[in-house]
């Protein structure tokens, strides 16, 4: 089955789950779940509660409870793999898993993955140390060394359209918390999923100081 039919099914068979609606596949894709039985998708371990990797090495989290919904529904195992997100995004990007759990649908992903409708969504915001005080809007990051984990794609994009910032890449969400903390960067840009991984982590001193519209 060619890599975009692949992908498109993943897609589908989440869509119709989330839908609650009846599974019908083609005789081709019914043949790939016959003949592949186990796909590996991965994510971010440090993307909680999407995903949490517990210290038995056992993956655990919301994403994980939706491929076990897919398992029982079409008989399909799912390797869930968690690890630093751009190394995973460059393993499914040469094949070497099958694909992400979750990513977003940026131009650059487009010639590789093929994406299902949203089944979720996260606001986002810009955080910096408990002594700054909020932003009233994204001017007065001007001039301003911001944050962001590398191969977030969304993240990335939405830093590159604001004008005279400094953005600074990140390999891992704790990286980029402790940069803050040091005095590196001033403000780091994240999901605000990463609130629970603060409270989760024991990390004191970072606070939200802007949450800009939309998604």
């Amino acid at each position: 089955m060619p890599r975009k039919l692949y992908s498109y099914l993943i897609a589908f068979l989440l869509a119709n789950l989330l839908l609650a609606q009846e599974i019908s596949l083609t005789s081709e894709e019914q043949a790939f779940l016959d003949t592949n039985p186990i796909i590996v998708l991965g994510g971010d371990s440090s993307w909680e509660p999407m995903i949490i990797r517990n210290q038995d090495g056992v993956v655990t989290g919301f994403e994980r409870e939706y491929l076990d919904e897919l398992t029982r529904l079409t008989g399909l195992t799912f390797e869930l793999k968690a690890g630093v997100w751009k190394d995973i995004v460059k393993e499914a990007e040469s094949s070497i898993i099958d694909g992400l759990v979750y990513s977003s649908p940026e131009p650059q992903r487009l010639q590789y993955f093929d994406f299902s409708s949203p089944y979720n969504q996260f606001q986002v915001g810009f955080y910096s140390t408990v002594d700054h005080l909020s932003l009233s809007d994204t001017t007065e990051l001007y001039g301003k060394v911001v944050g962001v984990q590398s191969s977030d794609q969304f993240m990335n994009n939405y830093l590159d359209a604001i004008p005279y910032i400094e953005k600074r890449n990140f390999d891992t969400r704790r990286e980029m918390i402790e940069a803050t903390l040091t005095g590196e960067i001033e403000y780091f840009f994240a999901a605000l999923d990463i609130n629970y991984y603060l409270w989760k982590n024991s990390i004191p001193g970072v606070k939200l100081v802007y949450l800009p519209d939309g998604p």
